[in-house]
């Protein structure tokens, strides 16, 4: 069996131009008259200079009153709006840069994100959605702490799918823990911004039950990362949450904890009245205050509310893909504070959901792209070298299938020299039964850059994970191989 060894890349001009474009696009957005819109500032904005000139003046804490706006104000975002008004004067700019600064590194977390998830032409669509839209320009500009909650979890969400990516190879016996321990470190920052991001814990916890549901040798190579990850956070946020739960009086916001199951104002009753009102901002309400949007526009415009649903409906349709799941668990967990508590600003409690909404219209999009892709003549597939290859394989089960399967996908240079591959396998082996039809895709097979222009065949087939052993291939009762051709790629220069 070969290794899986780090596939070479080569720099994407054209990617990082049209990426590189849309950021520049999205700060003239963002900037483009900034001192008139918003038109002056809100009672949340007083209190978040409020909490800035007391950082200004020394005064250090764990949490703030922040006036008649804030409840108990965490001191993450507030160094940097002290900082920049220091250092450009207090006017609306500097008062706006760090919110300027924080979604723009946002865009740029949200593309990267999206691009380790799916592909780059998802991270592409994913970018540009987020630069037009309305809800991601006004959370650009406005002085609010919430803006720093994309950036930061984007981090902690990409280091986490690093973690995995890893556990999901063939060679090591389980992931290595320094992603996880990383994305640890950005969850544990970001629960010093809000207090929403306290509950985003729960994303990879549900997202470790899933696995252990539907991928059980995946959950017994990653249960130590996530675990990993969760301490390393909680740990991280120790002194905030400890200084909230001793000042009752000052950190005094509803939590999760505190609600009643029934009754007038329990769980069930909000779960029926605010689920439709969340979820309709993204196509039908949006939020009804003038603070943060042209009130009751919602996030997307039909064109691109007609792709954020198709692309929610793909990823429901291919759950059992761990990608899958994992972009609806996170939409979920974000929307959860919105529901379950007062659902007051969705546009600002929302913005955790801004990691993977917009991946989702990108996702719609290349659903349609390839439903009519169907439809032109296939021709063999030309690429050129240094570009990724994503092979597509459709599978029937006929009989009992072993648990400890791996599937791989070769780019051959001759039938005994691999030149790129990719060993994965998203579908527990225990789990399939005779009849059942799965498809599986390995997405991050990338051409050598020194590859020749020529043709190169592609194989794949099945092998014991812990053996190495490949399964044989019958035609009739007779062994014929231990892979199968699917097809030639041209390789262009």
């Amino acid at each position: 069996m070969s290794r899986n060894l780090p596939p070479a890349r080569r720099v994407n001009w054209l990617t990082w131009s049209i990426a590189i474009g849309l950021l520049l696009v999205a700060c003239f957005l963002r900037v483009y008259a900034i001192d008139e819109i918003p038109p002056g500032l809100t009672h949340d904005e007083v209190s978040q200079l409020d909490v800035a000139a007391q950082v200004h003046a020394g005064d250090w804490r764990l949490l703030y009153p922040g006036g008649f706006a804030l409840d108990g104000a965490e001191p993450g975002y507030y160094p940097f709006l002290s900082a920049a008004q220091s250092i450009w004067g207090a006017n609306p700019l500097a008062r706006r840069l760090p919110s300027l600064f924080a979604g723009l590194i946002g865009l740029a977390c949200l593309y990267a994100l999206a691009a380790r998830l799916f592909n780059r032409t998802v991270g592409l669509l994913t970018l540009g959605a987020a630069t037009v839209v309305w809800w991601s320009i006004l959370m650009g500009r406005v002085i609010l702490r919430e803006v720093l909650e994309a950036p930061l979890y984007a981090l902690a969400l990409y280091g986490f799918w690093r973690g995995f990516e890893s556990a999901r190879q063939p060679d090591p016996a389980r992931a290595p823990l320094r992603p996880f321990i990383l994305a640890g470190v950005a969850l544990g920052a970001l629960q010093y911004v809000h207090t929403i991001p306290r509950g985003l814990f729960l994303v990879f916890v549900l997202f470790g039950l899933y696995l252990w549901v539907f991928h059980r040798p995946l959950f017994k190579r990653t249960w130590r990362g996530i675990l990993a990850l969760v301490v390393v956070a909680e740990l991280l946020a120790a002194p905030v949450v400890i200084s909230a739960s001793l000042n009752p009086d000052l950190d005094n916001e509803e939590t999760l904890f505190s609600l009643r199951l029934d009754g007038e104002d329990g769980v069930i009753q909000r779960l029926q009245a605010n689920t439709p009102w969340i979820l309709g901002q993204f196509a039908f309400t949006g939020d009804a205050g003038w603070e943060f949007n042209l009130p009751g526009r919602p996030i997307f415009q039909p064109p691109l509310a007609v792709f954020f649903g198709l692309g929610v409906l793909v990823a429901l349709l291919r759950f059992r893909r761990p990608v899958m799941a994992y972009v609806l668990i996170v939409l979920l967990v974000s929307l959860l504070p919105s529901i379950l508590l007062k659902p007051w600003f969705p546009f600002g409690r929302l913005v955790s959901a801004q990691t993977v909404a917009f991946a989702f219209v990108g996702l719609g999009i290349q659903s349609v792209r390839s439903g009519l892709a169907r439809f032109v003549p296939q021709r063999a597939q030309v690429v050129r070298a240094g570009d990724p290859v994503a092979v597509v394989t459709y599978w029937r089960v006929i009989g009992p299938a072993p648990d400890n399967l791996m599937l791989f996908s070769h780019l051959y240079r001759s039938p005994t020299d691999i030149m790129a591959q990719q060993d994965q396998f998203d579908v527990g082996g225990s789990d399939l039964q005779p009849g059942d039809i799965f498809a599986q895709v390995h997405e991050f097979i990338h051409v050598p850059p020194d590859t020749p222009a020529g043709a190169y065949w592609i194989g794949t087939g099945m092998y014991d994970r812990e053996s190495g052993e490949r399964l044989p291939i019958y035609v009739g009762e007779q062994r014929a191989a231990d892979r199968i051709w699917l097809t030639q790629l041209q390789v262009e220069r």
